[in-house]
């Protein structure tokens, strides 16, 4: 199911390839723009008026939480806790906040099987989830950036890392919350370049 569907691009694509899809919106507005895109496609998609994970249905194996905040991935995630037992995948792409639902992810019994940065305009994570068994201490560069990007050292985050770092070099007058901020990210590149 994807969750916040839009148009209904990803969940068109996906049926294409056979995948049995169910896209989601919680507003009639979008809600029926979503209709409408998919009755013009003629397709299997099916849409659901729903919040969240509320509505999930019980053959649902997946779910894609795309292009929102971290904090409301993370109210998604945690309001539809009950229903995560049947997932075998998730995927997330937190435009803010990644730490959010990363750390709430791999404290529910799921571990960062894949993923890597992308640019639109921004960098963000786009990372995929499976359940485990195994229990995994990370440490905070994981939580805030993802663990399979970050142990990986994913070229677009470390050229993100680069872009803030100079960012903030650049800046004439810095916050104490600022220095702090540079302080981690140059100890993250160094570790990167040994």
């Amino acid at each position: 199911m994807d969750v916040g569907a839009d148009h209904g691009y990803l969940s068109l694509s996906l049926a294409k390839a056979n995948h049995v899809m169910y896209a989601c919106e919680n507003k009639v507005g979008p809600f029926n723009i979503l209709c409408k895109s998919l009755e013009n496609q003629n397709s299997s998609v099916t849409p659901i008026l729903s919040d969240g994970l509320t509505d999930l249905p019980k053959d649902c194996q997946g779910i894609f939480i795309l292009g929102m905040g971290g904090k409301t991935i993370l109210k998604i995630l945690s309001e539809g806790q009950a229903k995560l037992s049947q997932l075998k995948h998730i995927v997330i792409e937190p435009q803010s906040d990644f730490d959010l639902p990363i750390s709430f992810l791999l404290s529910h019994g799921f571990k960062n099987d894949f993923g890597q940065y992308i640019l639109e305009r921004h960098y963000y994570p786009l990372l995929s989830f499976i359940p485990t068994d195994e229990t995994e201490t990370y440490n905070d560069d994981q939580i805030q950036y993802g663990p399979y990007p970050f142990d990986s050292y994913d070229s677009l985050l470390l050229e993100k890392l680069v872009r803030q770092k100079e960012k903030y070099e650049n800046s004439n007058k810095l916050s104490v919350e600022s220095l702090q901020r540079l302080s981690d990210i140059k100890r993250v590149i160094s570790k990167w370049n040994k």
